[in-house]
């Protein structure tokens, strides 16, 4: 993977992220505009057969670097409760089975 700033400012950012599954990034979206801070977030794809992805945080208040980092963090939890109960329900099914 890599990660490049095109563009910083003080209410807004945007980078380049290049060889990551497109999932991710939606989640990260999805967890920024989560946040009352941020006014937009968004990703367009650079080309149709390239795996690279142009992302823009704009805040309303604060730092836009702060604001991905807390995404990132509520991203990381949600997968790590999702991963428990998947194992949960599939460690079920093998004692009942």
């Amino acid at each position: 993977m890599n990660i490049d700033i095109v563009q910083r400012t003080e209410d807004s950012m945007e980078f380049m992220v290049e060889g990551i599954d497109l999932s991710v990034l939606r989640v990260i979206q999805h967890e920024l505009m989560k946040d009352g801070t941020v006014e937009f977030a968004a990703y367009r794809r650079h080309h149709p057969l390239e795996r690279k992805y142009f992302f823009t945080v704009k805040t309303k208040k604060g730092s836009p670097g702060d604001a991905l980092l807390r995404a990132i963090d509520a991203a990381y939890k949600v997968a790590d409760v999702m991963g428990k109960e998947i194992f949960d329900a599939l460690l079920n099914e093998v004692k009942e089975g």
